[in-house]
């Protein structure tokens, strides 16, 4: 299969309907709709993510962030479960540097939208919403998607159930136990005495 770019994105609370179909329209603009998969966007004060086990904090720490380290960091805070079972993992390092100019773009297409935000966010919303759920019956994995106001999480083709199950067989073939998809045991993780393990 040809590589994908799936994104990640942390919108401004009531604006994650409208940052999804822009990113769309953008995606289609530059022939790209078929590599740029937009499926994870959460509101700014969503930022605790369903199901914390290894397979969510594998996925938070393979994050690529390219912009926005206050919110990445505050991403991180909101989960502890990612540190505990990647306690020397530091996806924060992975930042590059962009030039200033970037937040005063940003604030300006703010200034832009923001009288007519929340009806563009209503009729975003209605219009893709609309669309994927005529698609809803054609989805693999619908236990892997939501769509909420402040979330959209669009994984219509996850391989979590699939992997976890593997890993769990590769326990048992050794003789161990997962304890519990979320909790692993304290003292699990060597040199690290500062946090619990999850």
């Amino acid at each position: 299969d040809a590589a994908d770019l799936d994104l990640f994105v942390v919108a401004a609370d009531g604006h994650v309907w409208t940052v999804a179909v822009l990113m769309i329209a953008l995606a289609r603009l530059l022939g790209q709709r078929r590599v740029v998969c937009v499926n994870y966007i959460l509101g700014r004060s969503a930022l605790a993510l369903e199901q914390p086990d290894w397979f969510t904090a594998s996925q938070v720490i393979a994050l690529r962030p390219v912009d926005g380290r206050a919110v990445f960091e505050a991403l991180l805070d909101a989960n502890p479960f990612v540190r505990r079972w990647f306690p020397n993992a530091d996806p924060a390092s992975t930042f590059p540097h962009f030039p200033a100019g970037r937040a005063a773009i940003r604030q300006m297409a703010e200034r832009v939208l923001g009288p007519v935000d929340t009806w563009l966010e209503r009729t975003c919303r209605w219009i893709y919403e609309r669309h994927l759920r005529h698609r809803e019956a054609t989805w693999p994995s619908p236990g892997q998607v939501r769509l909420s106001a402040d979330v959209l999480k669009l994984h219509t083709r996850s391989h979590r159930e699939s992997i976890l199950a593997r890993h769990a067989a590769l326990l048992g073939a050794a003789g161990l136990s997962a304890q519990g998809a979320g909790h692993p045991p304290a003292g699990a993780w060597p040199g690290n005495n500062s946090r619990p393990a999850d």
